[in-house]
């Protein structure tokens, strides 16, 4: 399987084991999740500490799938309304801006502003190929390479 795209309407429980079933696979190199706001609502109607705790244990997964794999990870990050202030609207990413933090180099962050306007931010960071590992013998005289 070279291509996966995660359901578009689920509950937390749902996403989790769908997560979990990836990391069981054999391959995987692309991993596509659009909108966690869309697809688990609760991640938008639980406020504070719960919410972060959620929106970690997603991350942590992800983190998870793309390390095992060396796959990349995409993760569409709608805007939003956040609130009117003095009749003034703001918007912004509808997970918070402080999901960005996950973003490494395998996983991908894309924020879309909108269905008819597509304003984009974009913050990608390319995969990189895996390294063999080294390896050493450790001896009386030092550290030497295994050949």
């Amino acid at each position: 399987m070279s291509n996966i795209s995660v359901m578009r309407r689920a509950n937390r429980e749902s996403l989790i084991m769908a997560l979990n079933t990836c990391l069981s696979w054999t391959e995987l190199s692309l991993l596509c999740v659009e909108g966690l706001d869309t697809i688990v609502p609760e991640f938008t109607e639980e406020k504070g500490n719960r919410r972060r705790f959620y929106l970690h244990g997603t991350a942590v997964l992800l983190s998870k799938i793309a390390a095992k794999f060396n796959a990349s990870v995409i993760v569409v990050n709608r805007f939003t309304t956040l609130s009117f202030v003095n009749n003034v609207m703001t918007s912004g990413p509808s997970l918070g801006i402080s999901w960005k933090m996950y973003c490494s180099y395998r996983i991908w962050i894309e924020v879309i502003d909108g269905e008819t306007r597509q304003r984009r931010l974009v913050l990608k960071k390319w995969p990189v190929p895996r390294r063999k590992p080294l390896s050493f013998h450790i001896t009386a005289a030092g550290i030497s390479p295994t050949l």
